[in-house]
């Protein structure tokens, strides 16, 4: 655990945490934007599950 924790904290202390942390930022936009499309569109029926196989006996050798 301690070379988990030195490699961690040397992380944060680094000019690479700039990057990081608008990385994050980026990914929460798209994260809101996407939350309140679905909001907006309210819940949807999904009309199938899974991938469309013909064969629905298994096959797995």
């Amino acid at each position: 655990t301690g070379l988990a924790f030195g490699f961690v904290h040397n992380r944060l202390l680094t000019p690479l945490v700039v990057s990081d942390q608008a990385g994050f930022v980026a990914t929460a936009a798209l994260i809101r934007r996407g939350a309140a499309l679905a909001r907006k569109n309210g819940p949807r029926r999904v009309r199938e599950y899974g991938a469309p196989f013909t064969d629905v006996a298994a096959t797995a050798v």
